[in-house]
């Protein structure tokens, strides 16, 4: 089963991207919007994100687990996680059992490994 399937002509999903860098939340962004979702924000600012939900709360939050200095990343997964109806994913490098654990306790439905690449 697909995490974030293939959008039906009449069924989209609307969804949240808080990471920490753009240029990985412009190929998520890209990605999905191939899939035919729409992504209604990109954010790398936590704080912004959690604004963000409550104004236009999207079908699913998509949060990078890296933004942990402070644990903005587990705040944003704690706010996203209590709003009824939306779901949020994990995308995540860091393997850490409290955090993970933290994540799921917070709300997120599912945990998604991200790859590590060079720069």
């Amino acid at each position: 089963m697909d995490l974030i399937p293939k959008a039906a002509n009449q069924v989209r999903m609307k969804i949240g991207i808080l990471e920490d860098e753009y240029i990985t939340a412009f190929g998520a962004e890209m990605m999905l919007k191939d899939l035919g979702h729409q992504v209604l924000y990109k954010e790398t600012c936590a704080k912004r994100m959690q604004e963000l939900v409550y104004i236009n709360p999207p079908d699913i939050a998509l949060i990078d687990l890296r933004l942990q200095i402070g644990f903005d990343g587990l705040k944003a997964v704690r706010t996203s996680g209590s709003l009824q109806g939306m779901q949020t994913v994990i995308m995540t490098a860091v393997s850490k059992p409290e955090i993970l654990a933290l994540a799921n306790h917070f709300g997120a439905v599912a945990i998604v490994d991200k790859m590590i690449t060079s720069r």
